[in-house]
């Protein structure tokens, strides 16, 4: 796998596929088992120290000291990391992330939300060029999301971020580029564009009464069932169907694919 040096790489896959292993593979906080990881042309098994000078990483689980306020916290992160004009780049963060008005409050005071976008301002501290995100928008609200995605954006015209998740809205919605993992296995990567085609002529729905809404054919995968809002006793479902053939399913058609169809599909079968 081979992330770009600029924009936002998506990692996507549900919990235990490996998107947290590879983040700390490339935190060069793990060693690996077999083969080997390059960030920034370092190899992370021998030359973990210029690696961790490169990168910024927020772990899905983080530590904070509650007895801390944000700027205590920002300054102590800061003096071990050995930022330079210390004052200038935690106001400028503070301001970045929306937290200066609580920049002297504890940290044991803040939302789960104000903890995320803290936690996100120490990992960019030292204006890392490659930035590693697990699961970086758990915990926010709706606003807090799309603010969270616009600084992500804003950071990625000239830096590399790589950000994991296990919602396909998200990897949508900010990424170029994704990989799609199960079980440690990569069964996707390339644009997000392309990802759709992997299901192009794979994806049926057909109209059910709501009380008849499960397909019962050998083959038939469930992907989504949504209420018609013209006709409440109806349900749209939409399956997947790998054969060739028309599926033995009556009045299914064929329908557009959308990247959850096709994140689904890498979901199922063999990981061979």
């Amino acid at each position: 796998m081979e992330i770009p040096p600029r924009g936002i790489y998506g990692l996507l896959g549900p919990n235990g596929a490996g998107k947290t292993t590879f983040l700390r593979l490339a935190a060069a906080l793990m060693e690996p088992t077999q083969g080997r990881v390059l960030v920034g042309g370092y190899n992370t098994a021998q030359e973990g120290d210029r690696i961790r000078r490169l990168i910024g990483y927020l772990p899905q689980e983080y530590e904070l000291y509650p007895a801390l306020t944000g700027w205590e916290f920002l300054d102590y992160m800061a003096l071990l990391s050995g930022v330079s004009n210390r004052e200038h780049r935690i106001r400028e963060l503070l301001a970045w992330v929306g937290l200066e008005h609580v920049a002297h409050k504890r940290l044991c005071t803040y939302s789960g939300g104000m903890k995320q976008r803290l936690a996100l301002a120490q990992a960019l501290l030292t204006k890392p060029p490659i930035l590693l995100l697990d699961e970086p928008t758990t915990g926010l609200d709706p606003e807090e999301r799309l603010r969270f995605k616009d600084w992500l954006l804003d950071y990625a015209q000239e830096h590399t971020v790589v950000f994991s998740s296990h919602l396909v809205e998200d990897i949508a919605l900010l990424c170029d580029h994704v990989a799609v993992l199960r079980r440690g296995r990569v069964r996707y990567q390339g644009p997000v564009a392309d990802l759709v085609k992997v299901v192009e002529g794979k994806v049926w729905g057909v109209l059910l009464p709501r009380e008849r809404r499960r397909i019962q054919v050998d083959g038939v995968v469930p992907i989504a069932t949504r209420v018609l809002e013209d006709d409440p006793e109806r349900v749209e479902v939409r399956f997947l169907w790998l054969a060739d053939d028309p599926p033995p399913v009556e009045g299914a058609q064929p329908v557009r694919p959308t990247l959850q169809d096709a994140y689904v599909h890498l979901q199922q079968g063999s990981d061979e």
